[in-house]
């Protein structure tokens, strides 16, 4: 959340950057095989598998989406609200 923050705040803040849309993508760059483990696979399936291809799909890319947890949303919401807060004491207040 706070590389989110610091994009927020350049293209507020920082005058080279006021034409700039900020948009933060992590991405994982490896060279590891990548699988995709099956839907259907169950437990016993893994234990008795003699390959990963047993059980997986091998992919050359991937998407993973990560479900955040309430408690994780509570802190970005917190960290979003207090940075909001902080900003309205650097604007000239408007009549």
């Amino acid at each position: 959340m706070e590389k989110y923050i610091s994009g927020i705040d350049s293209q507020l803040y920082t005058e080279m950057f006021y034409d700039t849309a900020f948009i933060n993508i992590p991405i994982i760059i490896t060279n590891s095989d990548l699988y995709l483990i099956n839907k259907d696979a169950s437990m016993q399936d893994i234990n008795n598998a003699k390959d990963i291809t047993d059980v997986a799909q091998k992919f050359d890319f991937l998407f993973y989406r990560n479900i955040a947890s309430r408690d994780l949303i509570s802190h970005n919401k917190e960290l979003l609200l207090n940075y909001f807060e902080s900003t309205k004491r650097l604007r000239p207040e408007t009549q």
